[in-house]
């Protein structure tokens, strides 16, 4: 998919979008800097999640990730793009260091709304 930077995108405020990538989110992102809101299902092809794109103002985020597993780790390196998020909602297929509360707490001290859906599998 190919967004022209042309388009009235820079004062949008809210979108949904399904079965995205990272990539394209990335170039979405950029084109709507004013996004307050963002509602999105991310599939990934890759072995680890790439994405840096301040979004400044975006203040709630529901977010599933399908397809694959996240760690701890990259969900913390993704969410830093968003300083001013006060709402997020998680649905995601996970390590099990997802479900650490403390990791969260640090994260999340000035979150408002958390709503977390993990599907965890263990391995023998």
């Amino acid at each position: 998919m190919t967004i022209p930077l042309s388009l009235p995108f820079a004062n949008l405020r809210y979108l949904k979008l399904l079965r995205y990538s990272f990539d394209q989110l990335k170039t979405i992102c950029l084109t709507t800097p004013q996004l307050k809101t963002l509602n999105v299902t991310v599939i990934h092809q890759t072995s680890k999640i790439e994405f840096q794109c301040q979004l400044n103002y975006l203040t709630r985020l529901v977010l599933q990730i399908d397809d694959f597993r996240v760690s701890m780790n990259e969900i913390e390196k993704f969410l830093i793009n968003f300083p001013r998020l006060k709402h997020l909602e998680l649905c995601t297929k996970s390590h099990i260091d997802l479900t650490n509360g403390h990791q969260w707490a640090l994260l999340a001290k000035y979150w408002i709304t958390l709503k977390f859906i993990f599907i965890i599998t263990l391995h023998s």
